[in-house]
């Protein structure tokens, strides 16, 4: 029981890793974009 409260969890942290990840290269590139219309 333990063991799949764990693996719950680390599975909820993983997703959330990825979607903060993804989040973020969007983020990146719309200002890497930016940053190349203003040179």
């Amino acid at each position: 029981m333990e063991l799949q409260r764990k693996g719950g969890y680390f599975k909820n942290h993983f997703i959330s890793l990825v979607a903060g990840y993804d989040k973020m290269h969007k983020i990146n590139k719309k200002l890497m974009e930016n940053i190349c219309l203003c040179i």
